[in-house]
């Protein structure tokens, strides 16, 4: 036997479908027995059987309608459209670390210098005391403090070295390059020093349409409201109206 089936669903539910049946029988028992007629003997060597049908059936209650039946197109569109806000969102933190890091970087030379000028300025003054030292004009607990002065400040340059360090090591992991390529990050530019002022009603619209959780939780609010109206629709009968044409053949 060979079966064959083809089916087609429309937006609105209605299901079409056409279905070829073939049977065929092959034997070598052929004649009609007159004195046993339920014998089971066959007319001809080769004979089949030809079925061909048609249906059409639209569902009245359980599944009807273009909203119920696009629904899983649907609710899988809106899981993708959630992932990519997830994505937006990560790239969006990688943007603002980045951000932050650079600026972080420049506050770390900015004290860095500071420290620098320091130090010089601790050494000035612990020379000069020293030579007063030596001509004996200041005692040696001046000449000490000075000293201890100078290393506390020499001390702070190294630990603002370390920071700098630091850093820098974090704004190359995430910008993805090697710590060890031999080469030192700057910043560029400069801080804007001009006043900003900014509009509350503006900035929220925008985080509005913009923040990527907060379309994310859009999405979702959206997605529990189908599978609402589906499980709503699931709860229904099925009760469906159709029509069926077939023919036979026999050879």
């Amino acid at each position: 036997g060979l079966e064959v089936a083809l089916s087609k669903r429309t937006a609105e539910g209605t299901l079409f479908s056409v279905t070829s049946s073939t049977d065929y029988t092959e034997g070598n028992t052929r004649g009609f027995n007159f004195t046993n007629p339920s014998a089971g003997t066959q007319p001809y060597l080769h004979t089949w059987t030809q079925s061909l049908q048609l249906e059409a059936r639209h569902p009245l209650l359980r599944g009807r309608g273009s909203q119920i039946n696009r629904m899983p197109i649907i609710l899988a569109r809106i899981g993708t459209d959630i992932e990519l806000t997830n994505v937006y969102s990560n790239v969006q933190d990688l943007l603002n670390n980045v951000e932050i890091r650079y600026w972080d970087l420049y506050l770390a030379y900015r004290n860095l210098e500071t420290a620098k000028v320091a130090r010089d300025s601790a050494l000035v003054t612990w020379r000069i005391v020293y030579d007063k030292f030596t001509n004996d004009v200041e005692p040696v607990q001046a000449e000490a403090q000075a000293q201890e002065q100078y290393y506390n400040f020499r001390g702070s340059v190294e630990s603002s070295l370390r920071t700098l360090y630091d850093v820098e090591n974090e704004l190359r992991f995430l910008l993805g390059l090697s710590a060890t390529d031999g080469r030192l990050l700057r910043p560029k530019d400069d801080p804007t020093l001009a006043r900003v002022e900014f509009d509350w009603c503006e900035i929220l619209a925008e985080a509005i349409a913009r923040r990527p959780e907060l379309i994310a939780r859009r999405w979702q609010v959206k997605q529990r409201e189908l599978e609402l109206i589906l499980s709503r629709n699931l709860l229904l009968p099925q009760f469906d109206i159709g029509a069926q044409y077939r023919w036979l053949g026999i050879g």
